[in-house]
């Protein structure tokens, strides 16, 4: 991956095992299907993919992820969901239900998942991830915000659907993106990638110029500082897509040559698709709106954290943008944004905030009593 998701005792119902190219990983299917069934999703564009996954008997959450599949320890104890017998940083012997589909021996990794448990406001202990999509065809119907785990084998071109090539470079999963009507390059498909649609190598930004002439401007994204600009337009799955925010990672996180950058959800949920790794191919169906509807984008420049729950602090202030235009600076705490307090603003709400409308006003009172306003604006 160029940034940063499973697990299981057979079901006596069980009459159908799927074929594995997974080593290691066992898996079947409830009463003879060769499918989990549709399973309702929740499809949060600046947050990911949630479903609802059963864990040694325990109903719970799972982060749908495509780097391997990891588990935040702490809080599976805390389920009840691990025991003194597992090793020290990892959950193994566990059983994962996934609608009619069952992983009877899963291990993964020590993780942590605090932020996915905040946004959807529930425990999530677990990331769901390569390990699942090598073994199945994953079918996302973004549509009616519901997935599928397919017998890969068993999965046909719907109707209407770009079939698209996958390439596997050394594990890396990479399909075709064009940018500004430049010949496709080979993206790394990033379902765990929300801050946008695409993500470029600095090397491809500057061979296709996409800097020259235009505005731009820096976001933090983790402990990186990275440029982000917009495009005029991004091509993928047949689909011309119009201005679209695009950023480039630092060179100390560069990929090999071979691999322009990540492509990630903000454009893949413009599309409904089945995912099939088994088969190094993706069908997808685009939504009536896929080529004309409007990116999420950050319009404040404002990144701002809870500190002590009872404020938020400022942890980044975009160059040009409209934070910057109101005097904003790294540290500045705030009490209240549009009358919510740290207290009552939900954290979704707190990470979604910079991505809004033109235009959108907001009323931020500094902890010293005065007030600042910010207008949303294009700035990059």
């Amino acid at each position: 991956m160029i940034r940063m998701t499973i697990l299981m005792t057979l079901l006596a119902t069980v009459v159908s095992t799927a074929q594995s190219p997974t080593p290691g990983l066992k898996s079947v299917f409830k009463k003879g299907a060769s499918s989990s069934g549709w399973i309702d999703c929740i499809v949060i564009e600046a947050g990911g993919i949630y479903l609802p996954v059963k864990i040694n008997g325990h109903d719970t959450m799972a982060f749908l992820y495509g780097g391997p599949s990891s588990a935040d320890l702490k809080m599976a104890k805390s389920l009840g969901l691990s025991d003194a017998g597992q090793p020290v940083n990892e959950m193994s012997g566990l059983r994962l239900e996934l609608g009619d589909l069952v992983l009877p021996d899963f291990r993964a990794k020590d993780g942590e998942l605090q932020r996915p448990s905040q946004i959807v406001g529930q425990p999530v202990p677990l990331m769901l991830g390569e390990e699942i999509f090598q073994r199945f065809a994953v079918e996302i119907d973004f549509s009616h915000h519901r997935i599928a785990f397919r017998d890969a084998g068993k999965v046909a071109t719907p109707k209407g659907a770009v079939e698209i090539p996958i390439l596997d470079l050394n594990g890396e999963h990479l399909v075709p993106v064009s940018v500004n009507g430049a010949p496709p390059a080979q993206f790394e498909l990033e379902l765990g990638n929300t801050s946008g649609p695409l993500l470029t190598s600095p090397a491809y930004a500057k061979e296709h110029r996409l800097l020259e002439g235009v505005r731009t401007s820096q976001r933090l994204s983790g402990q990186f500082i990275e440029t982000i600009v917009t495009v005029n337009h991004l091509g993928f799955a047949g689909v011309e897509t119009l201005a679209a925010p695009v950023a480039l990672m630092p060179e100390s996180q560069a990929p090999p040559s071979s691999i322009a950058g990540g492509v990630g959800l903000p454009l893949l949920d413009r599309f409904d698709m089945i995912i099939n790794y088994p088969r190094d191919r993706i069908y997808a169906t685009a939504h009536k709106e896929a080529a004309s509807a409007v990116f999420f984008k950050d319009r404040l420049g404002l990144v701002i954290a809870r500190q002590n729950g009872t404020d938020f602090v400022v942890t980044f202030v975009s160059p040009d943008s409209p934070a910057a235009g109101a005097g904003f600076k790294i540290g500045d705490k705030i009490s209240s944004i549009n009358g919510k307090t740290a207290e009552t603003l939900p954290f979704l709400d707190m990470v979604k905030l910079r991505f809004t409308e033109v235009g959108r006003v907001f009323t931020l009172r500094m902890d010293d009593g005065s007030e600042r306003k910010v207008t949303a604006a294009d700035f990059f």
